[in-house]
């Protein structure tokens, strides 16, 4: 009785500790790039700009994708206007964007990086405010080499 009773709580708190993980915005689960390690060159491929009313008043949240020109890896970077708790995204398509993968958001200035070979690329910010559905995105980027 034991036994049965301790196997239906450790099998309790796995599914609640699954359900909170997949819960949590800022998780990018598996196969979502690797963290910025500033071991690669990177270049500006896309910018965009949206000024936002908050509660601390008017600013203007710029995004930029970027790309690691050594390991063709890219991400999105908050520039101007950031403030804790802001999201940041890429999304890629292989399909002519058709249909794509999110792959954040994260709460901070930067994403994670995404292998872009081959894809198209865009990087999205949002204040923590509006959240992902109000969040604006840079003009795609195709990266062929």
């Amino acid at each position: 009785m034991k036994r049965g009773r301790l196997l239906g709580i450790v099998m309790a708190g796995g599914v609640a500790a699954t359900v909170l993980v997949i819960a949590t915005p800022t998780h990018a689960g598996p196969g979502c790039g690797t963290p910025f390690n500033g071991f690669d060159v990177g270049s500006e491929l896309r910018s965009a700009a949206r000024t936002v009313e908050t509660a601390e008043g008017v600013r203007t949240l710029r995004v930029r994708l970027v790309n690691g020109r050594v390991f063709d890896e890219s991400r999105a970077v908050i520039t101007d206007g950031y403030r804790p708790g802001d999201l940041v995204w890429v999304e890629r398509s292989y399909d002519s964007r058709r249909t794509w993968t999110r792959c954040g958001p994260f709460s901070a200035s930067s994403s994670n990086e995404q292998d872009n070979i081959g894809a198209w690329m865009r990087a999205c910010a949002s204040t923590k405010e509006d959240g992902v559905a109000d969040g604006f995105c840079t003009r795609w980027y195709f990266d062929h080499d």
